[in-house]
Protein backbone atom coordinates (compact mmCIF):
# COMPACT_ATOMS: atom_id res chain seq x y z
CA UNK A 1 0.00 0.00 0.00
CA UNK A 2 2.50 2.62 0.54
CA UNK A 3 3.31 4.52 3.64
CA UNK A 4 1.17 7.97 1.89
CA UNK A 5 -1.73 5.57 1.65
CA UNK A 6 -1.27 4.07 5.02
CA UNK A 7 -1.52 7.48 6.55
CA UNK A 8 -4.78 8.36 4.12
CA UNK A 9 -6.54 5.84 5.68
CA UNK A 10 -5.76 6.57 9.13
CA UNK A 11 -6.73 10.21 8.44
CA UNK A 12 -9.90 9.17 7.00
CA UNK A 13 -10.36 6.91 10.19
CA UNK A 14 -9.61 9.61 12.48
CA UNK A 15 -12.09 12.21 11.01
CA UNK A 16 -15.52 12.75 12.05
CA UNK A 17 -18.19 12.09 9.50
CA UNK A 18 -19.83 15.34 8.09
CA UNK A 19 -22.65 15.65 10.14
CA UNK A 20 -26.42 15.66 9.62
CA UNK A 21 -28.02 14.62 6.47
CA UNK A 22 -28.64 15.83 2.87
CA UNK A 23 -32.66 15.39 1.49
CA UNK A 24 -31.63 14.38 -1.75
CA UNK A 25 -34.84 14.01 -3.34
CA UNK A 26 -35.32 18.15 -2.65
CA UNK A 27 -32.24 18.40 -5.20
CA UNK A 28 -33.28 19.34 -8.74
CA UNK A 29 -34.52 22.61 -10.67
CA UNK A 30 -37.31 24.18 -10.19
CA UNK A 31 -39.09 26.33 -12.47
CA UNK A 32 -41.75 29.43 -12.74
CA UNK A 33 -41.04 30.92 -9.32
CA UNK A 34 -42.38 33.84 -8.23
CA UNK A 35 -40.60 36.38 -6.10
CA UNK A 36 -41.08 39.60 -5.02
CA UNK A 37 -39.45 42.02 -2.62
CA UNK A 38 -40.62 44.65 0.17
CA UNK A 39 -39.35 47.77 -0.99
CA UNK A 40 -35.87 49.12 -1.04
CA UNK A 41 -35.40 53.05 0.02
CA UNK A 42 -32.03 54.84 -0.09
CA UNK A 43 -33.39 58.50 0.78
CA UNK A 44 -35.96 59.53 -1.48
CA UNK A 45 -35.91 56.52 -3.79
CA UNK A 46 -38.40 53.80 -3.30
CA UNK A 47 -37.16 50.69 -5.49
CA UNK A 48 -39.63 47.58 -6.07
CA UNK A 49 -38.09 44.86 -7.05
CA UNK A 50 -39.88 41.67 -8.42
CA UNK A 51 -39.25 38.40 -10.16
CA UNK A 52 -42.39 36.98 -12.10
CA UNK A 53 -40.64 34.12 -13.92
CA UNK A 54 -37.56 32.92 -11.72
CA UNK A 55 -35.52 29.48 -12.17
CA UNK A 56 -33.46 27.50 -9.40
CA UNK A 57 -31.45 24.45 -9.32
CA UNK A 58 -30.85 22.87 -5.76
CA UNK A 59 -27.36 21.06 -6.11
CA UNK A 60 -26.94 20.35 -2.97
CA UNK A 61 -28.24 20.63 0.56
CA UNK A 62 -27.32 20.06 4.13
CA UNK A 63 -29.39 19.61 7.62
CA UNK A 64 -27.81 19.50 11.05
CA UNK A 65 -29.99 19.04 13.86
CA UNK A 66 -28.45 19.57 17.41
CA UNK A 67 -30.25 18.98 20.99
CA UNK A 68 -31.07 22.23 22.86
CA UNK A 69 -32.38 23.04 26.18
CA UNK A 70 -35.67 24.57 25.06
CA UNK A 71 -36.62 21.08 23.76
CA UNK A 72 -36.67 21.83 19.83
CA UNK A 73 -33.25 21.22 18.43
CA UNK A 74 -31.48 23.93 17.44
CA UNK A 75 -31.39 23.58 13.20
CA UNK A 76 -28.74 24.59 10.56
CA UNK A 77 -29.83 24.59 6.58
CA UNK A 78 -27.04 24.30 3.99
CA UNK A 79 -27.90 25.02 0.71
CA UNK A 80 -26.15 25.47 -3.13
CA UNK A 81 -27.69 26.61 -5.86
CA UNK A 82 -28.06 28.83 -9.27
CA UNK A 83 -30.73 30.01 -11.55
CA UNK A 84 -31.87 32.74 -14.07
CA UNK A 85 -34.50 34.58 -15.09
CA UNK A 86 -35.72 38.70 -15.85
CA UNK A 87 -36.06 41.29 -12.92
CA UNK A 88 -38.57 43.84 -13.06
CA UNK A 89 -37.54 47.32 -11.08
CA UNK A 90 -39.60 50.03 -9.93
CA UNK A 91 -38.37 53.47 -9.27
CA UNK A 92 -39.98 56.39 -7.52
CA UNK A 93 -39.39 59.80 -5.63
CA UNK A 94 -40.91 62.61 -5.90
CA UNK A 95 -42.07 63.01 -9.65
CA UNK A 96 -39.79 59.92 -10.68
CA UNK A 97 -41.34 57.25 -11.64
CA UNK A 98 -39.88 54.29 -14.29
CA UNK A 99 -40.03 51.02 -14.94
CA UNK A 100 -37.57 48.84 -16.46
CA UNK A 101 -37.51 44.83 -16.85
CA UNK A 102 -34.07 42.67 -17.53
CA UNK A 103 -32.55 39.36 -17.24
CA UNK A 104 -31.25 38.27 -14.14
CA UNK A 105 -28.23 35.88 -13.04
CA UNK A 106 -28.29 33.62 -9.57
CA UNK A 107 -24.73 32.66 -9.86
CA UNK A 108 -24.01 29.69 -7.76
CA UNK A 109 -23.53 30.23 -4.46
CA UNK A 110 -23.99 28.36 -1.17
CA UNK A 111 -26.30 30.11 1.96
CA UNK A 112 -26.68 28.68 5.55
CA UNK A 113 -29.86 29.21 7.82
CA UNK A 114 -30.31 28.62 11.50
CA UNK A 115 -32.76 28.06 13.43
CA UNK A 116 -35.20 25.70 15.56
CA UNK A 117 -37.24 22.98 13.91
CA UNK A 118 -39.20 20.17 15.48
CA UNK A 119 -39.21 16.47 13.79
CA UNK A 120 -42.34 14.33 14.14
CA UNK A 121 -42.95 10.90 12.62
CA UNK A 122 -45.43 8.49 11.47
CA UNK A 123 -45.74 5.28 9.43
CA UNK A 124 -45.39 6.70 5.95
CA UNK A 125 -42.17 9.11 6.58
CA UNK A 126 -40.97 12.71 8.92
CA UNK A 127 -42.15 16.04 9.03
CA UNK A 128 -39.77 18.65 9.79
CA UNK A 129 -41.91 21.83 11.16
CA UNK A 130 -39.69 25.43 11.20
CA UNK A 131 -40.13 26.88 14.89
CA UNK A 132 -37.75 29.65 14.68
CA UNK A 133 -36.30 30.49 11.07
CA UNK A 134 -34.91 34.23 10.13
CA UNK A 135 -36.96 36.23 7.74
CA UNK A 136 -35.19 36.64 4.61
CA UNK A 137 -31.82 34.92 3.33
CA UNK A 138 -29.10 37.05 1.25
CA UNK A 139 -29.04 36.32 -1.62
CA UNK A 140 -26.43 37.64 -4.62
CA UNK A 141 -27.72 38.69 -8.28
CA UNK A 142 -26.52 39.86 -11.50
CA UNK A 143 -28.70 42.26 -13.97
CA UNK A 144 -28.40 45.21 -15.86
CA UNK A 145 -31.30 45.95 -13.86
CA UNK A 146 -28.52 46.61 -11.04
CA UNK A 147 -26.78 49.32 -13.46
CA UNK A 148 -29.95 51.18 -14.54
CA UNK A 149 -31.22 51.82 -10.97
CA UNK A 150 -28.01 52.96 -9.89
CA UNK A 151 -27.84 55.32 -13.22
CA UNK A 152 -31.03 56.86 -12.39
CA UNK A 153 -30.05 57.24 -8.67
CA UNK A 154 -26.91 59.12 -9.99
CA UNK A 155 -28.70 60.86 -12.96
CA UNK A 156 -31.03 62.63 -10.12
CA UNK A 157 -28.07 65.21 -8.84
CA UNK A 158 -29.01 63.95 -5.23
CA UNK A 159 -25.82 62.85 -4.00
CA UNK A 160 -25.95 64.61 -0.52
CA UNK A 161 -28.96 62.54 0.49
CA UNK A 162 -28.77 59.58 -1.69
CA UNK A 163 -25.92 56.72 -1.55
CA UNK A 164 -26.12 55.49 -4.65
CA UNK A 165 -22.79 53.27 -3.66
CA UNK A 166 -24.85 52.34 -1.14
CA UNK A 167 -27.96 51.37 -3.26
CA UNK A 168 -25.79 49.03 -5.61
CA UNK A 169 -24.68 47.17 -2.71
CA UNK A 170 -28.23 46.77 -1.43
CA UNK A 171 -29.67 45.45 -4.76
CA UNK A 172 -26.52 43.19 -5.51
CA UNK A 173 -27.09 40.99 -2.57
CA UNK A 174 -30.90 40.95 -2.36
CA UNK A 175 -32.74 40.10 1.07
CA UNK A 176 -35.21 37.49 -0.03
CA UNK A 177 -37.72 36.55 2.35
CA UNK A 178 -38.86 33.72 3.95
CA UNK A 179 -41.98 32.27 2.80
CA UNK A 180 -43.84 31.51 6.38
CA UNK A 181 -47.34 30.14 7.04
CA UNK A 182 -45.97 26.52 5.48
CA UNK A 183 -47.30 23.30 7.87
CA UNK A 184 -43.73 21.52 7.33
CA UNK A 185 -41.52 19.89 5.01
CA UNK A 186 -42.68 16.39 4.50
CA UNK A 187 -40.06 13.81 4.18
CA UNK A 188 -41.73 10.00 2.84
CA UNK A 189 -39.62 7.62 4.77
CA UNK A 190 -39.04 5.99 1.54
CA UNK A 191 -36.52 8.81 0.39
CA UNK A 192 -34.71 8.35 3.07
CA UNK A 193 -31.87 5.96 3.63
CA UNK A 194 -31.29 3.79 6.94
CA UNK A 195 -28.86 6.02 8.15
CA UNK A 196 -30.72 9.25 7.99
CA UNK A 197 -33.73 7.77 9.15
CA UNK A 198 -31.72 7.03 12.26
CA UNK A 199 -30.88 10.83 12.34
CA UNK A 200 -33.79 11.56 12.33
CA UNK A 201 -34.96 9.43 15.04
CA UNK A 202 -32.89 10.94 17.31
CA UNK A 203 -34.80 14.36 17.22
CA UNK A 204 -38.48 12.90 16.84
CA UNK A 205 -40.43 14.88 19.94
CA UNK A 206 -41.94 12.09 21.98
Amino acid sequence: MGLVGLLGLLLAAALPAEPGIELTHLNGTYAGLGVGLAPIREGPLAIRLSSPSLELTLHRNRLVLNPSEGGDPDARVEAEFEGAGDLVAQIEGGTLATRFRDPVVVPRQVVELRGKARVTRDPEGYTLHVVEAPSSVPVRIRSGAVGRCVTVCRGLGLLAVVDCGRLERTLSTLQVPIRSGQTGLRVPRARLGASDRAYLDRFVRP
